[in-house]
């Protein structure tokens, strides 16, 4: 499980069944097309989760488009969007690992 803003601000856990997950990796990766095969959100409109990638920036919808994260591309860092989790999830990941 991740938590992630959309453009609004508002906080989503993103839950990605059948997902390799290092919850100790400084990093993750996160592929838009697994996510999209993953959650199967095709009813009532078919892929109601999706990417689309441009110029400067990518943009994500999910839950049958009715969230959206756009992520700026940094042609100084060789055009790797970087999709920042929401702030304080350091601290759910460390008390959610002493219950684990």
């Amino acid at each position: 499980e991740d938590h992630r803003p959309d453009d609004s601000g508002r906080v989503h856990s993103i839950i990605l069944p059948n997902t390799c997950y290092a919850k100790e990796a400084p990093y993750k990766l996160l592929s838009p097309q697994h996510w999209s095969q993953v959650t199967e959100d095709h009813r009532p409109e078919r892929n109601g989760t999706w990417c689309a990638t441009y110029s400067d920036s990518i943009m994500l919808e999910w839950n049958q488009r009715q969230y959206r994260r756009t992520i700026p591309l940094s042609a100084t860092a060789n055009n790797v969007e970087m999709l920042r989790t929401a702030p304080g999830v350091r601290k759910f990941c460390a008390l959610s690992s002493t219950f684990e």
